[in-house]
């Protein structure tokens, strides 16, 4: 999770997280990213703007680089 300072922009929250996914895109063992920004106050779980969540589907276990 990314958490940008009180009063910070949607724009700018998402120009930060977007700038840790394109790092993320890089490894070997990453095959999708999902990186939502704030979430609507009328949802089951709002999510402030200044707040932004990186998901991330690892590859298949038998052709990753790394393995936990």
């Amino acid at each position: 999770s990314i958490n940008t300072p009180s009063g910070t922009s949607l724009g700018e929250t998402d120009r930060v997280a977007s700038q840790v996914t394109r790092i993320l895109e890089g490894g070997p063992d990453i095959a999708a990213i999902i990186q939502p920004v704030g979430r609507a106050e009328g949802s089951e779980d709002p999510m402030s703007v200044t707040n932004s969540e990186i998901f991330l589907q690892l590859a298949p276990r038998e052709k990753r680089e790394h393995s936990i």
